[in-house]
């Protein structure tokens, strides 16, 4: 059984003793909300769904909306990357996770569920789609055939807000003493196209990559949503289930790495910057927020 936070506790109290159905129906969250913030609501309402004796259905329907939509791909962006998620029982009436609800699950995902706890949760149920499994097997087998493989996420664009920027000298630095071992080769996952230029120029022969769209210019590449979304969302899943896979792994402060040791607990990791004082306020005050509406219900 995991261990109950009390920030899922909210949800749990929210929820119980309630007269409505016991499923729970997932929508989008809004459109400003990247890849990995979203997982990691599905990550929570798992868990939720798994730990509250409240909740018997949960269904995961993103109803044309959201980051990655692509009314080309089909109404349920979730379902582009990953089979689809529709557990328990499954009654005409779903309760909707509110907006805030849904917050409360990423957050809880991102700080609170362990990488043995995510990965249990992921193996059983969040699967991948064929075809985003046979891009995976395909670039291992072209390009992670040495023995040591070292993963590096470098996070440029808007990160900054999130945490400290770190200078591509100091991670090309820091790298050096890898290559002591003839047989290393650098696995890049990044936004940013110069970042990559440089781990070229610095590693020659030894870096590989997916074949991704970059910023050029310091600018998001997800927000605003605008062409190739579907490909910037299949982009990103790659570069998390390929860092997955490496045999260290180098990190920006990112929801995307951090779900990379979801997929793969036992990776030897190597943190590059930290959270900003910024981002650890704004959650404290999420934190001081719910324990004073766990306190208001228990009285």
């Amino acid at each position: 059984m995991m261990q109950k936070y009390p920030r899922i506790l909210l949800l749990f109290c929210f929820f119980a003793h309630s007269s409505f159905p016991r499923a729970y129906q997932l929508t989008a969250r809004k459109a400003t909300v990247g890849f990995f913030s979203t997982f990691n609501t599905v990550l929570g309402a798992l868990y939720f769904y798994d730990e509250s004796s409240e909740c018997d259905g949960l269904i995961v329907d993103f109803k044309e909306s959201g980051v990655f939509y692509d009314q080309d791909c089909g109404p349920n962006w979730w379902e582009y990357y990953f089979e689809p998620i529709r557990l328990g029982i499954l009654d005409e009436i779903q309760r909707q996770f509110s907006e805030d609800d849904k917050i409360e699950l990423s957050l809880f995902a991102q700080f609170e569920i362990s990488g043995a706890q995510g990965n249990e949760l992921i193996r059983k149920y969040i699967h991948l789609k064929s075809h985003v499994q046979q891009k995976i097997d395909a670039f291992v087998t072209a390009h992670f055939k040495n023995s040591k493989i070292i993963g590096i996420h470098y996070r440029g664009t808007d990160k900054k807000i999130e945490a400290s920027c770190v200078p591509y000298e100091t991670v090309s630095a820091m790298l050096q003493s890898e290559i002591e071992d003839d047989d290393v080769i650098f696995f890049v996952a990044t936004d940013d196209a110069l970042f990559l230029e440089h781990m070229h120029k610095e590693f020659s022969g030894r870096v590989c990559a997916i074949d991704a769209i970059r910023s050029t210019d310091g600018k998001p590449i997800h927000y605003p949503p605008s062409k190739h979304m579907y490909k910037k969302g299949e982009d990103a899943l790659l570069d998390c289930i390929l860092l997955s896979k490496c045999t260290k792994l180098y990190k920006m402060a990112s929801n995307l790495s951090d779900t990379s040791m979801k997929f793969n607990p036992t990776v030897p990791v190597v943190h590059l910057n930290e959270l900003s004082g910024r981002f650890l306020a704004f959650r404290r005050g999420i934190e001081e927020r719910e324990n004073a509406l766990l306190y208001k219900k228990k009285t």
